[in-house]
């Protein structure tokens, strides 16, 4: 996923693949609350995160700095949602979704990549990605999060 120069670099999944992965998601948009798990590698962030969602509703039923706490996580919990940072430090969010995702430890949960990089730097990422979704850190918020999984519920893929 990581190419020699630092740049992340991600396979292109196919189009109907990753729509029927999609679809299979529309309970997660009906959820109240959804069961949420967050991966990021900032203290700071990853706290107040928590608490604006579980403020929004949302049940947080975890929450990981790095790659490796995230998968026993998700391994563990099997939550309907995990947002996961873009950079986990050494980590890379894009490898630990893949891993998921081939591991089958995804199967029941809904990805959404979050970063501080803009809307158009990670949608251009998720074209290529297994993330279900994306969303830029500032834009975070228990409404944007549950926009997008209306949309994936209605059958639109969310990138």
């Amino acid at each position: 996923m990581s190419g020699n120069d630092g740049s992340i670099r991600a396979e292109k999944p196919a189009p109907v693949e990753r729509l029927e992965r999609v679809r299979r998601f529309r309970p997660v948009a009906e959820a109240c609350p959804v069961r949420s798990v967050i991966v990021d590698d900032s203290d700071r962030f990853l706290q107040a995160a928590c608490r604006m969602l579980a403020g929004d509703g949302f049940a947080v039923v975890g929450a990981a700095t790095d790659g490796d706490q995230g998968a026993r996580l998700v391994a563990d919990l099997c939550p309907d949602l995990a947002l996961i940072d873009l950079y986990l430090g050494a980590a890379n969010g894009l490898e630990l979704i893949a891993d998921l995702v081939d591991s089958g430890l995804a199967e029941h949960t809904f990805t959404i990549l979050i970063s501080s990089y803009s809307d158009e730097d990670l949608r251009s990422l998720c074209e290529y990605g297994v993330a279900d979704g994306y969303l830029s850190k500032p834009d975070l918020s228990g409404d944007a999060v549950r926009a997008i999984l209306r949309g994936a519920a209605h059958g639109a893929v969310p990138t």
